[in-house]
């Protein structure tokens, strides 16, 4: 069997090598030493198991498994098309999360044991290292999902904060800032794009830091309404300074950004429309009695009376016109969410970096109709391009930010932050810290070297080799925490490869033993059965030498050996 992976993984491939070989496989190893080399790889169809990594970023466990098992999905480079799993995604999508635990156990058991369509090797673990000289230590958190915001952190002195940059170290040279096209700039868009629900570093569900003060899923599960505050608004940078565009952000830009996101060719390059593709009506409301008659589906209470809680004032009056709001005057903009079918995961999707919300004004402005239907990635220029924000270019800055933190300027070595004065100002959302350097470092352990001499004070990327000296540095803070991610295996289904033989793949599966990746990763990791590892159930995936050899037998036993 050909073993796929990438280079960043060849500790924990080495070892499914030798428990594979152990087993009775004769193991080819393909390294490849990015991305997009095993890709083209996949697409070659040249590997029989594929070692990858897969973050749930939204937090939820249909963006855990939808992409990869369903007939249709995206990212389902197996091959699989199983009506019964396409059913039980189906089905824990339409359910509230109280209700689809045992779903989502059920399907994961039929994905692993029942059909081996995937083997997991071990859950992922987030290291980051700060100088807790410098960083107050609870101020650092690893979410299971989310990304690092900014606006959380604060200094050790406080009086820092108008003046001394927070250096965070950055793997990448940031290269475009539209969010739908996702190719690396994951921590920026996370800090510079305000979402409209937010998760916790628990993956629930909130509205702390939020375009929306509150929402309500409607009974069905299919309606959702969110209630906006009128205290954010879009900052930009000129000549790496910052200017006020007197825009408010409000429920156009909403319906816009969402609008983009669901379109295929909405956005050149749209990578995400596949998540945003059950949003079937986006509208605002203006009918007061809307709100009083539909009711919550998880209290019972009138959605008006869900949404009013805690707001500076009771809802009044409806507006259609961003600018006519006064939330302490009564006067609110609402938006009614409408999904294909009954989805309410949807919010865990509405919280994530991809779906930032950004100015209708400014984004037609740049991709304009024409553009759209004859973009040219050699010859264009598109909102988000980055160049727009070299110092050297010579072009105008065309990014307008709608969250905490506004991008002033990028180059080959660093991109240069400053806090948005319109981010709901005078509050507790507002972060602490002025400016936020992103300073490039490809190498992992140039990272901890830097870190240790001063020169960073945080990174969210500490290499396994590099966790005892962080642990070890008086002024350095090492935190670790087990992510909703894994390292996983994924099958070739083609006919024409051994794997697509269930026995093999039962075989493969028993002979995967994860305490053993785990301890050669230092503990750096956690079990895991599937990549949907929010789920509290007993699924368990346990190593068993003599179901390795009832499968392999079965084989044999096919071919008439």
């Amino acid at each position: 069997i050909t073993l796929l992976s990438l280079s960043s993984l060849e500790t924990e491939t080495n070892v499914i090598r030798d428990q594979l070989t152990k087993a009775g496989f004769d193991v080819t190893v393909s390294l490849q030493p990015d991305y997009g080399s095993m890709f083209a790889q996949v697409d070659a169809r040249n590997y029989d198991i594929n070692i990858g990594t897969f973050r749930v970023l939204p937090g939820n466990p249909d963006y855990g498994c939808r992409s990869m098992f369903y007939s249709t999905g995206c990212e389902n480079y197996s091959k699989v098309e199983d009506p019964e799993v396409d059913r039980l995604i189906d089905l824990g999508a339409s359910q509230l999360p109280q209700d689809y635990q045992e779903t989502y156990a059920e399907l994961e058991r039929l994905l692993v044991e029942g059909k081996a369509y995937f083997a997991p090797i071990c859950r992922t673990m987030g290291c980051y290292g700060f100088n807790k000289n410098v960083i107050k230590e609870d101020t650092v958190t690893i979410g299971q999902s989310k990304y690092l915001y900014w606006s959380q952190i604060d200094y050790v002195d406080e009086s820092l904060r108008e003046t001394r940059p927070l250096i965070i170290a950055n793997d990448r040279v940031l290269g475009q800032f539209d969010p739908a096209t996702v190719d690396g700039t994951h921590r920026v868009l996370a800090n510079t794009n305000i979402n409209l629900v937010q998760i916790d570093d628990q993956d629930n569900i909130v509205t702390d830091g939020a375009l929306a003060y509150n929402y309500s899923i409607a009974e069905g599960n299919s309606v959702f309404y969110f209630v906006l505050r009128d205290n954010v608004g879009f900052y930009t940078a000129k000549n790496s300074e910052l200017v006020d565009t007197g825009e408010k952000v409000g429920a156009e830009d909403v319906i816009f950004t969402y609008d983009r996101l669901r379109t295929p060719d909405g956005v050149p390059g749209n990578m995400v429309y596949d998540n945003f593709a059950c949003l079937k009506e986006l509208e605002t409301v203006t009918d007061l009695s809307e709100l009083e008659n539909a009711k919550d589906a998880v209290s019972g209470k009138s959605v008006k009376e869900v949404l009013e809680a805690g707001l500076p004032a009771p809802i009044s009056e409806l507006v259609d016109d961003k600018n006519a709001t006064d939330n302490a005057g009564g006067k609110y903009e609402v938006i009614k969410i409408t999904t294909a079918t009954p989805f309410p995961q949807i919010l865990n999707l509405l919280s994530e970096f991809s779906s930032g919300i950004l100015s209708k004004k400014q984004v037609s402005a740049i991709n304009t109709p024409e553009l759209l239907a004859s973009y040219d990635p050699t010859t264009d220029f598109r909102y988000g391009d980055a160049q727009f924000l070299r110092k050297d270019s010579g072009k105008e800055n065309t990014l307008w930010c709608s969250g905490p933190y506004v991008i002033k300027s990028v180059d080959d070595y660093e991109a240069v932050c400053e806090r948005n004065p319109a981010f709901m100002p005078d509050t507790d959302m507002a972060a602490p810290i002025k400016y936020v350097t992103l300073k490039y470092i490809a190498d992992r352990d140039a990272t901890i070297s830097a870190l240790r001499s001063g020169e960073v004070d945080l990174t969210d990327n500490v290499p396994a080799n590099q966790v005892d000296v962080v642990k070890n540095d008086p002024n350095l803070c090492l935190l670790t925490e087990l992510i909703n991610g894994c390292i996983t295996m994924h099958y070739n289904l083609d006919e024409d490869h051994i794997t697509s033989n269930e026995d093999i793949r039962k075989a493969i599966l028993y002979a995967i033993n994860q305490d053993e990746v785990i301890a050669v990763k230092g503990g750096l990791g956690g079990k895991a059965y599937t990549s949907m590892t929010m789920l509290k159930n007993d699924n368990d995936l346990i190593p068993d030498p003599s179901k390795v050899q009832e499968h392999l037998n079965n084989y044999y036993a096919s071919l008439g050996k």
